[in-house]
């Protein structure tokens, strides 16, 4: 019994654990698109910054 509880105290552990890694990882795309779009510059297909102006 106590291998059982073990298991799912390490299975939602992990779960957590992988929840707020893609939370932090979501959050730091939207502010860095966010930022792209406010500076009205963009990364074209070659990596190069390009302003929309």
């Amino acid at each position: 019994m106590w291998t059982n509880f073990f298991k799912l105290r390490l299975f939602c552990c992990l779960l957590a654990v992988l929840m707020v890694v893609v939370l932090v990882i979501n959050v730091t795309q939207v502010e860095y698109l966010d930022h792209e779009t406010v500076s009205a510059t963009f990364i074209d297909s070659s990596g190069q910054f390009v302003s929309s102006q």
